[in-house]
């Protein structure tokens, strides 16, 4: 059974990958984002 901080854990977390272009993809809402836009969260 998992605790639920661990549950609480997973909601938050989102998958950004760097491209060799220097561009970072958030695969969540499938886009392109800014650096400034992760510092938001």
């Amino acid at each position: 059974m998992q605790s639920r901080k661990t549950v609480e854990a997973k909601e938050v977390s989102r998958v950004i990958k760097k491209y060799p272009n220097r561009r970072l993809y958030d695969t969540d809402s499938s886009s392109y984002i800014t650096l400034s836009e992760v510092n938001n969260w």
